[in-house]
């Protein structure tokens, strides 16, 4: 099971169909936290991604009008971490607090868009503004900040 995930994942990678990459980098998530792939080989799809997402920005080595590829690397690391961001910070704590620090990093470099019609969130504005002045990227790692803050565990809202 893991070696065709990871041949379907080359595959996606290869053709540039990024949602099939998210799903597969959800999935891999999800089959870590049952103890299938163990989450060090995770971290190392996250860290590669990172460096990618970085190397994109960089004035040098890159090229920084494709920020929008550094930006879905990112995404897709942020968006597995809801599935089993308590498994890793519980299994390779150091690993993913580097992760971390890492998209920290990248979204304290980036160019930053201000996409009102991408941020599908509401956030709690006492202001009353309607103005967003987040990005879609800043936005979901604001949201992942609540879980990461909190030892990865969620109110699932039932009282108790």
């Amino acid at each position: 099971m893991v070696e065709t995930t990871q041949d379907k994942f080359q595959d996606a990678s290869d053709d540039g169909n990024c949602d099939r990459i998210r799903i597969l980098m959800r999935f891999l998530t999800v089959m870590m936290c049952s103890k299938v792939p163990v989450p060090s080989s995770l971290v190392v799809i996250f860290e590669t991604l990172l460096s990618s997402a970085a190397t994109t920005l960089d004035e040098e080595k890159g090229n920084p009008s494709w920020q929008a590829c550094g930006d879905f690397c990112v995404s897709c690391i942020l968006s597995c971490l809801p599935w089993g961001g308590s498994e890793l910070i519980e299994q390779v704590p150091e690993e993913i607090e580097s992760v971390m620090g890492g998209i920290e990093a990248y979204l304290s470099i980036k160019r930053h868009n201000s996409d009102t019609g991408l941020s599908f969130l509401e956030d709690d504005d006492e202001s009353g503004s309607d103005v967003v002045d987040k990005d879609f990227l800043e936005d979901l790692w604001g949201w992942i900040q609540v879980p990461s803050g909190n030892g990865w565990k969620v109110d699932s809202g039932e009282g108790g």
